[in-house]
């Protein structure tokens, strides 16, 4: 199978795991096991930040009436957004800078990803089930700014691999006492800082001495995964407001069990 190919199915499966809070690290572990692209380890890694960056930019277009920079200017409720979104982001860019490097090196394997995917599994469904108990939660606009604070230490703790974003900043805003709608499209706001930080870091570390294949290749990516993110964002909101997290939780143990399996192999 041609690398471009492989870009394709792993760029779809990265714009939908990516919104979905059952971490696209540990699919992504599955799917090099098979479809593991002919680059060097180095534009690997750059790869897989900018395809996150496709994702990213499906928020932005997708939700862009909320986020438009320039109503910051015309109204508070945007301000309060904007506001909560950067003080939600502040623990992940410290922890992330000071100790990224060493959590990768102790967590970026099989068996860590893989107990981290259960354990999550397990904490999904406990807070669905306190959500469902606890009856209807608070909008964003309620959101204050501890709370918001408190919702970035949980995306701080996703710097773990196997953690998954989406799905711990969404457990945060449950806890925190948001509607499973809003803590969702919170989730959705706080990739932008990330994602957007990550991609910039790595171009920069990478340089841009690109050849033509690699060229095409985050080309293919980044498109592909911004297609795929606009509908899986809202496929998300819908399933969540119905259904909750429960069903992301069972998921998240057996693909836990499956990586255990697929490495021991």
């Amino acid at each position: 199978m041609s690398d471009y190919l492989k870009t394709f199915f792993i760029a779809i499966l990265q714009g939908i795991t990516e919104w979905l809070p059952v971490s696209s690290t540990g699919h992504m572990i599955i799917l090099e096991e098979y479809l593991a692209l002919d680059v060097s380890e180095e534009f690997g890694d750059l790869f897989l930040a900018v395809v996150q960056l496709g994702s990213a930019l499906a928020v932005l277009v997708r939700y862009f009436e909320r986020l438009n920079p320039i109503k910051i200017l015309e109204s508070h409720e945007s301000r309060g957004l904007w506001k909560n979104i950067v003080i939600a982001s502040l623990p992940a860019v410290i922890v992330g800078l000071l100790l990224d490097d060493e959590i990768e090196k102790l967590f970026y394997n099989h068996f860590s990803v893989a107990i981290v995917l259960m354990f999550y599994g397990v904490v999904f469904l406990l807070a669905d089930a306190f959500a469902k108990r606890r009856g209807p939660g608070d909008s964003l606009s309620e959101m204050s700014s501890l709370r918001a604070a408190f919702v970035g230490a949980f995306q701080a703790l996703a710097l773990i691999p196997g953690t998954s974003r989406s799905g711990v900043t969404v457990i945060g805003g449950m806890i925190s006492g948001c509607d499973r709608k809003s803590a969702a499209e919170f989730s959705f706001y706080l990739s932008l800082p990330i994602m957007l930080g990550a991609s910039a870091l790595r171009v920069m570390k990478y340089g841009f001495g690109l050849s033509s294949k690699e060229v095409v290749i985050l080309t293919i990516g980044t498109t592909v995964a911004f297609l795929v993110s606009l509908v899986v964002i809202d496929l998300l909101v819908q399933l969540v407001s119905r259904h909750g997290f429960a069903a992301f939780g069972v998921y998240r143990i057996i693909l836990g069990v499956i990586i255990i399996t697929v490495s021991k192999a």
